[in-house]
């Protein structure tokens, strides 16, 4: 359950960014988790990282070594 590990929440969203090409730096301007009981559950330090520095993944072999 995510709830029991927000790490697993963090990894999906990775992902996602992934997916979505959003991968470079300056691509992700700002990032602000919902209010909802799974949004309190991502790390500030998350939110912080996703904004500052890319997230260097241009392959699938690297988003696995990522998680």
């Amino acid at each position: 359950m995510l709830k029991k590990n927000p790490r697993d929440l963090e990894r999906i969203l990775t992902i996602l960014f992934y997916k979505m090409d959003l991968v470079y730096e300056g691509y992700i301007k700002s990032f602000t988790p919902s209010k909802t009981f799974l949004g309190k559950q991502i790390s500030s330090e998350f939110c912080n990282q996703i904004t500052s520095s890319p997230i260097d993944v241009d392959s699938d072999d690297k988003l696995k070594e990522l998680l």
